[in-house]
């Protein structure tokens, strides 16, 4: 398997490009991904991630907002995510820091 991942920008405005490549049995291919973070306000960033893969129904798209919550001290994520069935879902993440 290969990996490669270029991002550029700050932590807070930013546009990231990965490329996965595998030859293993039961997954030969290729996939790609570009993601993106603009921010609309302090607390606010519209988000995006788009994966390609070299197989027929390969594209995941998503677009969403990400909000900062500061009485919870993390971001929470919604978007909606287009999936290769030809349908959108919802989708809500958080991300949690890790202080070391």
């Amino acid at each position: 398997m290969v990996f490669a991942n270029v991002t550029w920008g700050s932590e807070n405005r930013n546009i990231t490009f990965n490329w996965c490549s595998s030859n293993a049995t039961g997954f030969d291919t290729n996939v790609f991904n570009i993601s993106a973070l603009l921010p609309i306000n302090e607390q606010t960033w519209l988000i995006t991630e788009n994966y390609f893969q070299d197989k027929p129904g390969g594209m995941i798209g998503s677009i969403g907002i990400r909000r900062f919550i500061k009485r919870w001290g993390f971001p929470l994520d919604f978007a909606f995510v287009a999936l290769p069935e030809g349908y959108a879902t919802a989708f809500v993440g958080a991300t949690f820091p890790i202080n070391h």
